[in-house]
């Protein structure tokens, strides 16, 4: 088993709780994912950079280091798709390439179980992105938007949030 891609946004919420040492919901996850499933990165190391550069802190590079040397941080080489990058790019408005959005996608592709944790609207609806947070929030809680729907049926990615993962991977407190 390959692991869970957690993208940069999600990254950023638990660098928070380590910095304040809250045990909060995202740090629950991340407890369950790094005695479990474990999380994925590219061998490219286009996640892993975008990780640093959004949590840019001691702590998160030392939680890092230890994933990498303890198994719980897995390293996988990307599945890449130039139709479904077509697609997603020029049917739904997903930006592909900005921010190396897409390596999550190829990587979730390649890691069972196919299980991106993301609070980013790009990866459920990007035409929602100037909409208002209320907007955002209703695709992302009601497991909406046209991208997470092409990612789930067109290539087996299910797209969860942070409480949609703790829920689907039965992360009990």
């Amino acid at each position: 088993m390959s692991g869970v891609v957690v993208d940069a946004c999600v990254m950023q919420r638990f660098l928070l709780a380590l910095v304040e040492d809250r045990q909060d919901d995202v740090a629950h996850l991340f407890a369950c994912l790094s005695e479990g499933l474990g999380f994925a990165i590219d061998s490219t190391d286009k996640m892993l950079n975008q990780w640093r550069e959004t949590c840019k802190h001691l702590l998160m590079e030392d939680w890092i280091v230890r994933g990498i040397q303890n198994g719980y941080i897995r390293v996988v080489d990307p599945i890449r798709s130039q139709r479904h990058k077509k697609q997603l790019m020029q049917a739904l408005g997903f930006p592909y390439q900005t921010r190396h959005e897409g390596v999550y996608v190829e990587v979730a592709t390649a890691s069972p179980p196919h299980l991106l944790i993301s609070e980013d609207i790009d990866f459920w609806e990007p035409t929602a992105k100037r909409g208002s947070a209320e907007v955002k929030s209703k695709f992302i809680s009601q497991s909406r938007g046209g991208v997470a729907r092409y990612l789930n049926k067109e290539m087996g990615i299910t797209v969860v949030n942070v409480s949609q993962a703790i829920a689907q991977l039965n992360c009990s407190s």
